[in-house]
């Protein structure tokens, strides 16, 4: 057998070493490595070879640091080298690294040998390990350290309702976990002691955290502690929210970290639904502070195009494009109270609501937003009767569902097919969701063809903000909305999906009588008139003009005033004279309520209306407390204006 250092390999010439035969240590089980002076090695047995999973030429001719040496034990192995070493190891215990990463225990023993024709020294190596079991055997010897530990930390330890847990920092494998951690996972004690951290922690957050637990022990020293919040998976399958504080120690050669884990799912639940409370709250004030200028804008636009419409005769070509602004107008409008009920969790009235006309409503309006490759298909039933409901709800169920459809459809296009029909359920008849009654139901669908939704996360769609979208791409809000409005109107609610084939949500809603329903536009029908005189104030000039502009086509003698201050001093030189006053709520210097108590002060039973866009500190209630015999929300209509006014004013007579 040859034995070649390093000279050897560079230079053919130099003379062969002849100590053994050749096949003296192939069939040795333990790892024989033979170095030279210089510490190159110059002979590696298979057993070696198999051991660190390193070939005869990957470590022929090489010296230290060697591959096989684990970071963590190099500064171990080379003061074992300094200090007075002859040529002997015996029985050192170190950690080696395969060169698949995986660590393992040896024991290492060394002996000096030479060669009568070459002075210079070598060093035969034998390394002895459990091939099968070396994870056991070093778990074994941590765990018999800590159960002859004092008894008093070990108790704390074992009864503690924080986790515990000592791990082979560089495997992964537990090497001692206590009840508490194990009862947060579901497992065993028994069980536990044959996981890892990768059993344990999302695979999602596998490679972040690998990265960690890889550069730690270069620099734990200086960092000797870490923690975190990572997402844990129990023996089931459920997802809980862990906390981990860490620290590396050592024992034997090797590192281990230990560390105290705490479930803080609950926690967190808590710290979210605060921090969405917190949202919301925000969410209030901000639409509080716009919806006074939005609505006296759209106050503008709905009311001039009222005005324009019922002064129109006959069929004037620009009547169809002024009742499609106000179609947009009154949904506006819808959507501003929509905004400003939702953030003040206020419950909208239920009342008889067309779902067919919301629908294709919606799917006109989302038609021009899709991409020419998705198509649109509709199958509305004729005969489907009215459920109660909230119209710009309905409207936001049917945005929601057709916005996350044409989502799931956005790379490879697809079909978005919406239908509409009518179902009866008997008490015989086994419904498709247990929040469904008997009767009669309309049935919303809508079906895409998608890339679906896997299984693992199919019920939890429904839970606020849990979302599978990018950032920035929603909010993870809108099937969670669904549910509720559907909840909300005494309906249910189902989903179907598969992987790659597409998903199918529909909705029952509980169907009722047939009602009239309320058309969108106010047009010239059943508005009444009248001569009365009113005294018309708000601060926007532009509103202030428009009020006095539609009270005049109806038929009252109308003053308009901006100022509130000087509002009342006109309705003080002669307080007789006006019939009715209608007041804006928030103007500067004398707000609507201020006004109508200066007012009430000189003529007690003059009538007053107060109109507001949005004030948390007034509603329909509070004003009849207050005396007022109106209220109206902005932006006003031309009916609404017109029927109040005459109510108040009737009832005065």
């Amino acid at each position: 057998m040859r034995f070649r250092s390093s000279e050897v390999r560079k230079n053919p010439q130099v003379r062969e070493i002849k100590l053994f035969p050749e096949s003296a240590f192939d069939a040795v089980k333990d790892g024989v490595t033979i170095l030279d002076e210089k510490g190159t090695h110059i002979y590696v047995n298979p057993a070696f070879c198999r051991m660190t999973g390193f070939t005869e030429n990957e470590l022929i001719g090489f010296g230290p640091p060697y591959p096989y040496w684990a970071e963590e034990n190099q500064t171990l192995i080379m003061s074992k080298l300094s200090e007075g070493f002859k040529g002997k190891l015996k029985d050192v215990e170190l950690t080696f690294k395969a060169k698949d990463e995986k660590r393992f225990s040896v024991t290492v023993n060394t002996s000096e040998i030479s060669d009568e024709d070459n002075p210079s020294p070598y060093y035969l190596t034998t390394v002895a390990c459990s091939e099968t079991e070396p994870v056991n055997l070093h778990k074994n010897k941590v765990l018999k350290k800590f159960k002859h530990s004092d008894h008093g930390y070990q108790s704390l330890v074992e009864n503690s309702f924080l986790g515990f847990f000592i791990v082979d920092i560089h495997s992964g494998h537990i090497q001692f976990l206590n009840k508490s951690l194990c009862n947060f996972f579901g497992y065993s004690l028994d069980e536990g002691l044959n996981l890892s951290v990768w059993d344990l922690i999302s695979p999602e957050e596998h490679e972040p955290l690998e990265k960690t637990l890889k550069k730690w022990p270069l620099e734990y020293e200086t960092k000797p502690t870490k923690s975190g919040v990572y997402t844990g998976v129990r023996k089931d399958g459920t997802i809980i929210r862990i906390a981990i504080n860490a620290t590396i120690i050592e024992y034997d050669g090797t590192l281990l970290m230990q560390g105290i884990v705490n479930d803080v799912t609950k926690e967190e639940g808590l710290e979210e639904r605060l921090r969405q409370a917190q949202k919301m709250e925000a969410i209030g004030t901000l639409a509080g502070g716009i919806s006074h200028d939005f609505n006296n804008i759209l106050s503008a636009i709905i009311g001039y195009s009222e005005l324009a419409n019922f002064k129109l005769h006959g069929d004037n070509p620009a009547e169809e494009s002024i009742n499609e602004i106000l179609k947009a107008s009154y949904r506006a409008k819808d959507l501003v109270a929509q905004i400003l009920a939702f953030s003040r969790k206020d419950e909208n009235e239920l009342k008889p609501v067309c779902v067919k006309s919301i629908i294709k409503e919606v799917l006109k309006l989302i038609k021009a937003s899709l991409p020419s490759t998705i198509e649109i298909k509709q199958n509305l039933r004729q005969d489907i009767g009215v459920i109660m409901g909230d119209p710009t709800r309905i409207h936001q169920i049917m945005m929601n569902l057709c916005t996350n459809s044409a989502h799931a459809m956005s790379e490879e296009g697809g079909v978005l097919e919406v239908s509409l029909y009518g179902i009866y359920f008997d008490e015989n008849v086994t419904v498709p969701h247990p929040d469904i009654k008997p009767g009669r139901h309309v049935v919303i669908s809508v079906r895409d063809t998608g890339h679906g939704i896997p299984p693992d996360i199919i019920n939890r769609i429904f839970d606020p903000y849990y979302t599978t979208k990018e950032k920035g791409v929603g909010t993870g809000m809108g099937l969670a909305v669904v549910h509720g409005i559907v909840k909300n109107c005494k309906g249910a609610i189902n989903v179907y999906s598969e992987p790659g084939k597409g998903t199918t949500f529909k909705i029952y809603l509980p169907e009722v009588e047939k009602q009239q329903i309320p058309e969108l536009s106010s047009g010239e029908h059943n508005i009444p008139l009248g001569n009365e005189k009113i005294l018309f104030i708000d601060d926007e000039e532009t509103l202030a003009a428009l009020g006095k502009n539609i009270l005049e086509t109806l038929g009252y003698r109308v003053t308009m005033i901006s100022s509130s201050r000087e509002a009342f001093k006109l309705f003080n030189s002669d307080p007789e004279y006006f019939d009715l006053v209608i007041t804006d709520m928030t103007m500067p210097g004398l707000t609507g309520t201020k006004l109508t108590k200066n007012i009430r002060d000189v003529r007690p039973e003059t009538p007053v209306i107060l109109c507001t866009g949005y004030n948390e500190n007034i509603n329909e209630e509070k004003s009849k407390k207050m005396g007022i015999n109106a209220f109206i929300m902005k932006p006003l209509t031309m009916l609404d204006l017109a029927m109040t006014v005459r109510d108040v004013l009737d009832r005065r007579n």
